[in-house]
């Protein structure tokens, strides 16, 4: 994929928008975010701006660690296309991380209202509820992540985890961090519930 997007570069004489969005997801996918920032940074932005394009460069702010810039990308996206559930899950998890629980929260909640079957809106809406410890709604939230994706991720069932035993459900707690452990067996929190006794 490498070489054919520096093939169709070479016929395009140049940085081309569209190109070079492909080339930064290719860059991000691969592990290499700071060379998805740089390309997206030098390349010209297209226009119109696709909403495409503040994904890739709102994500790669947001991956090497400039939460300001992916907020202030991200936000001229949503301004550009409200309805977006992509821009909008990515806005509100780039506002989690710069510690707006709240305006995280309405923009997720916006988001699972735009694509309802999408797990990661749940996802990141429940990490969001769980941020502001609403832990009821970070439950049903991740609940609803896990009945369109049971093996989403591991954190989603070592938080469920987690906030059943807050609870008071010891039971319910080890059968999520089980979970956790069945799909990642290195997670950290589960492993360490699951090699310590959890008093009943």
């Amino acid at each position: 994929a490498t070489a054919h997007a520096a093939l169709a570069r070479e016929k395009a004489g140049g940085p081309e928008p569209r190109l070079t969005a492909s080339e930064a997801f290719l860059a991000s996918q691969q592990g290499d975010a700071p060379l998805a920032d740089r390309l997206l940074g030098a390349a010209p932005v297209p226009d119109p701006c696709p909403a495409a394009w503040y994904h890739a460069r709102g994500v790669a702010a947001l991956l090497v660690g400039d939460v300001a810039r992916a907020c202030a990308t991200l936000e001229a996206g949503v301004v550009a296309y409200p309805g977006d559930g992509g821009l909008l899950l990515n806005l509100g998890s780039a506002r989690l991380a710069a510690g707006d629980t709240e305006e995280a929260i309405r923009l997720l909640q916006r988001a699972v209202r735009a694509g309802p079957q999408v797990a990661a809106a749940h996802k990141a809406l429940g990490d969001a509820w769980y941020a502001a410890q609403r832990w009821d709604e970070a439950l049903d939230a991740y609940r609803s992540a896990v009945a369109l994706a049971p093996a989403h991720g591991p954190d989603v069932h070592g938080r469920m985890g987690d906030i059943h035993f807050r609870h008071g459900d010891v039971v319910e707690a080890r059968a999520a961090w089980a979970r956790a452990l069945a799909i990642d067996p290195t997670h950290r929190l589960a492993r360490v519930v699951a090699t310590h006794e959890v008093a009943a």
